[in-house]
C-alpha cells in the first residue's frame, strides 16, 4: 500500500470529513449525512481463490445510521492513477458488503433474533430514510418493501417476517491533475463481450469523482479539512502553481502529510515539526504560504541577477511577499515578522523600503 493511499484513508476515516465529501458529491452541499449519524465498518471483506482464503479491504467504510436504523453502507476508494479494473474491485467490494448482510441474517436466525421484529425494523427503516433523504434521492435511499426487503414464509408456527436489506454505495475518488481518468468506467467497458451475449451481460458503473475537475462552486461547498487537498488540485490543473487561502485546520497532522504525500514537498512536514512547539490545534496553512514565498524568492532572485547575489534575491523576494500578505491580511504583521527572523519594528521599516512592482500573476 503507497504512502499516498495510507495518508489518504487517515483523513477520510475522520467523520467530519467523511460526511463532507458525501454531503458534496451525492447531495450537492446540502447537509443530509451528519458526522454523529456515522458508525465505523469493518473494510475487510473474505474470500476465497484457488483453495486460498484471502481479504480484500477498501480504503474507508462506514454505515450510516438514523435513529439506530441502516440508511446505507457506504466506502470510499482513493486513486492517484486511473486504473482500468476499478470497475472489478468495486463489484467484489459491494458484492462481499452485500453478501455480508445475508450472512447476517443467517446468524441471527439461527438464534431466533430475526423473528418478531422485522416488519417494525423495515417500518422504521423507511421512515428514517424518507426523512433524511426524501423520496426523489432513490439511489440511496430504501425505496419500499419490494427493494429492500426479502419475505420469509412461515417456519415451525412462526409468522411471515420480512428482512430488511440496505444499500451499498461505492465513491471513487480520483486524485490525479495532470490528466483525466482515462479508462474504464464501468463493467461493460472493461470486458471483451461478444455481440451475441451482449444484451444478457448486466453492467455495473462506477462512482467517480475527479476531484481536479470539479467546478469552483462544487469546491466551495466543502466545508471540512478536506477542502485545502480539493483547492490544492483545482489550482494545480489550472495553474500548475498553488496559493492558499488562509484556512483553519482541525486534522493538522493529517492534512499536511496528505499534501506533502500529494505534492512531494517536504516542506509541509516540516511546517508541521515546527509547529509542535507552537502547538498545533486549528493550526494555519502558513507552510504552504511559505512554500510559496520561498519559490517567488527565488525566483527575484535569479531575475536581478548574480550581480546582486541569490541571498539578497531570495530574502527581497520573501520580505515582498510576505508584505503582500500582510498587506491583504492573510497574515498578521507580527507573523510577518517572524517568518522573516526580525523584529516586528525591523520588518516593518524593510517593507517600507521595498520598490513597487507590478507581479504577473499566473491565470
Amino acid at each position: 500500500m503507497s504512502e499516498k493511499d495510507v495518508t489518504e484513508k487517515t483523513l477520510m476515516a475522520y467523520n467530519d470529513v467523511f460526511a463532507d465529501i458525501v454531503n458534496v458529491l451525492l447531495f450537492n452541499g446540502e447537509q443530509v449525512v451528519h458526522e454523529d449519524e456515522l458508525e465505523d465498518a469493518l473494510p475487510k471483506s473474505i474470500y476465497k481463490a484457488k483453495g486460498i482464503v484471502r481479504e480484500q479491504e477498501r480504503d474507508v467504510a462506514k454505515y450510516w445510521k438514523k435513529n439506530g436504523v441502516h440508511i446505507s453502507f457506504c466506502g470510499m476508494e482513493n486513486q492517484t492513477e486511473a486504473l482500468a479494473d476499478m470497475p472489478l474491485r468495486v463489484i467484489g467490494y459491494d458484492g462481499a458488503a452485500y453478501r455480508g448482510q445475508m450472512l447476517r441474517t443467517k446468524e441471527k436466525e439461527e438464534t431466533n433474533e430475526i423473528y418478531g421484529k422485522n416488519t417494525e425494523e423495515l417500518a422504521a427503516c423507511e421512515e428514517a430514510a424518507a426523512a433524511c433523504i426524501g423520496s426523489d434521492s432513490a439511489a440511496v435511499c430504501i425505496s419500499g418493501k419490494s427493494a429492500a426487503a426479502e419475505e420469509r414464509p412461515e417456519e415451525s408456527g412462526k409468522e411471515k417476517q420480512t428482512v430488511v436489506r440496505y444499500p451499498v454505495i461505492t465513491l471513487v475518488l480520483y486524485y490525479g491533475y495532470k490528466t483525466r481518468w482515462n479508462t474504464a468506467k464501468s463493467l461493460k467497458e472493461r470486458l471483451v463481450i461478444p455481440e451475441q451475449i451482449d444484451p444478457y451481460v448486466n453492467d455495473y458503473r462506477i462512482n467517480l469523482f475527479e476531484l481536479a475537475f470539479l467546478s469552483e462552486e462544487q469546491a466551495a461547498m466543502f466545508r471540512s479539512d478536506f477542502r485545502i487537498v480539493v483547492n490544492y488540485l483545482i489550482q494545480m490543473r489550472k495553474n500548475n502553481d498553488y496559493i492558499p487561502e488562509p484556512s483553519e485546520l482541525k486534522h493538522v497532522e493529517e492534512v499536511m502529510e496528505l499534501m506533502a504525500a500529494v505534492t512531494g514537498d517536504d516542506r509541509f512536514e516540516k511546517c508541521l515539526e515546527s509547529n509542535d512547539k507552537k502547538g498545533r490545534k486549528h493550526m494555519r496553512l502558513d507552510c504552504a504560504i511559505m512554500n510559496r514565498a520561498e519559490e517567488h524568492g527565488i525566483a527575484i532572485g535569479m531575475e536581478r541577477g548574480m550581480e546582486r547575489g541569490m541571498e539578497r534575491g531570495m530574502e527581497r523576494g520573501k520580505l515582498t511577499i510576505l508584505h503582500k500578505f500582510v498587506t491583504e491580511g492573510l497574515i498578521t504583521p507580527a507573523e510577518g515578522a517572524s517568518y522573516a527572523d526580525l523584529t516586528e519594528e525591523e520588518f516593518t521599516k524593510k517593507c517600507k523600503e521595498l520598490p513597487e512592482q507590478t507581479e504577473t500573476k499566473s491565470d
